[in-house]
């Protein structure tokens, strides 16, 4: 875990970005990948991910991504479906 978060660091320091936003938008990238391959509710993707409930999960999601986890899913299901067709 000390690595990781020595990695987390040097990241945010080379990017120009504090601790806590990277740890976040890394979080976002993982919520991302859960929400794209598995069938975890949102609830269970804030919890694995590090969010302490859905709305605060929802709040920082929307911020990063632009929409919430639950259009993110929808707009990726319907991609993958169209891709495939």
């Amino acid at each position: 875990m000390r690595a990781q978060s020595q990695r987390l660091l040097s990241v945010a320091c080379l990017l120009d970005r504090g601790i806590a936003e990277q740890i976040s938008l890394v979080r976002i990238e993982r919520a991302k990948f859960l929400l794209a391959s598995t069938s975890f509710t949102i609830a269970e993707v804030a919890t694995q991910v590090g969010f302490t409930n859905v709305q605060y999960l929802s709040r920082v999601f929307r911020k990063k991504a632009g929409l919430t986890p639950s259009a993110f899913r929808h707009q990726f299901c319907e991609t993958r479906v169209s891709a495939t067709d």
